[in-house]
């Protein structure tokens, strides 16, 4: 009997060894891409400085994008759904902003960006991405009014052959925000060209404000 349990424990430990290695091999080598794309937790709104006049809004959005997979994967576009009184447009990628830096001088310009081409994702990497959104042209929304808006995060890449939508986002506009956007100008220059004074609004998505609620009541917690 000694001798029958001690083979089955030995048979036991090497199918366990078995499993383990086999899935350490399909985590590490064989898992196809597998992407996973969430908000860092803020939105930032602003006049497209594209459209004729400044007559669209654009938001710019901070996405993290992770390779939860073994294999390399390409990011090949990124578009924003809006749904807002019972209104739904699409806003698409059209540019990713190069430079963050906080303009605090008096004439406010235009962020640096760059044209959307897409990106690649290593094994196990995470990118974040500042990506400028602009109204499609058939959408329904070109212009945002107060009021609260849910937006869907969709992604095309080579995970599918189809679009995915990856993760949604709620975030509300109020007065405030309007008035400053409509200071955002068009001035012709001498030599040809625009010059646009820039005006931008940053603000907290839902994620975002539950995130600090959380920390708010994990301090409260330890002062008592």
């Amino acid at each position: 009997m000694p001798n029958k349990i001690e083979c089955l424990l030995k048979n036991c430990i090497a199918v366990t060894a078995l499993a383990i290695s086999a899935w350490l091999l399909y985590k590490d080598y064989i898992q196809p891409f597998q992407l996973d794309v969430r908000p860092a937790g803020r939105i930032t709104i602003s006049k497209n400085p594209f459209s004729e006049g400044l007559s669209q809004d654009s938001i710019q959005l901070d996405l993290i994008f992770t390779n939860q997979g073994a294999r390399r994967g390409i990011i090949e576009d990124v578009a924003v759904v809006i749904n807002a009184n019972g209104k739904q447009s699409i806003f698409r990628s059209l540019a990713e902003q190069t430079d963050r830096s906080l303009n605090l001088q008096k004439d406010l310009v235009p962020p640096k960006l760059e044209s959307f081409i897409g990106f690649q994702l290593a094994k196990s990497e995470s990118l974040i991405h500042r990506i400028f959104f602009v109204p499609h042209s058939a959408s329904a929304i070109v212009q945002l009014s107060i009021g609260t808006y849910d937006a869907d995060v969709w992604v095309k890449s080579t995970e599918s052959k189809k679009w995915i939508k990856k993760d949604f986002m709620n975030f509300t506009i109020d007065a405030e925000d309007i008035e400053s956007l409509g200071k955002s100008k068009m001035t012709p220059l001498p030599e040809g060209g625009y010059f646009i004074k820039m005006i931008t609004r940053d603000k907290v998505l839902s994620q975002g404000e539950e995130r600090l609620k959380e920390l708010t009541d994990i301090i409260s917690n330890q002062s008592k």
